[in-house]
């Protein structure tokens, strides 16, 4: 896969781990992993479609999101032998608001801090460390 190459990955193609990517890509993946991926724990590998997802978002490749997004929560809710947590609540109360316009909506808003201010100045450290090596 040789657009995988492209953020320097070393390790083989039919396993994609996080942790074969230099720091700078491993940031980007961890989020990505975060924000995209199914599990609850576990966040040290990819699926082959969670890297298809990766590279095209990487080279800036027209890829379909939505369907990705969509796909997962249906294969969730078709899962009955896991109880599992809400996937993607943001996609959810989007599509609530959009049927059910006039409803009353709670004030009470969690506010969390996610990254903290020096995330991106330790990537910056960290790619120009990778790039000595």
């Amino acid at each position: 896969m040789k657009a995988l190459r492209k953020t320097s990955y070393e390790g083989e193609y039919h396993t994609v781990l996080k942790k074969l990517f230099p720091p700078y890509w491993r940031l980007l993946v961890h989020v990505f992993l975060l924000c995209i991926s199914e599990n609850k724990g576990g966040l040290d590998q990819l699926t082959q479609i969670q890297t298809s997802a990766m590279v095209a978002l990487v080279n800036n490749w027209d890829y379909n999101f939505s369907a990705f997004v969509f796909d997962n929560m249906k294969r969730m809710l078709e899962n009955q032998k896991k109880k599992i947590f809400m996937l993607y609540p943001r996609f959810v109360q989007t599509i609530i608001d959009e049927k059910y316009p006039n409803l009353v909506k709670s004030v009470n808003v969690l506010n969390r801090k996610l990254m903290g201010s020096n995330c991106f100045d330790k990537v910056k450290r960290n790619r120009e460390i990778a790039k000595r090596h």
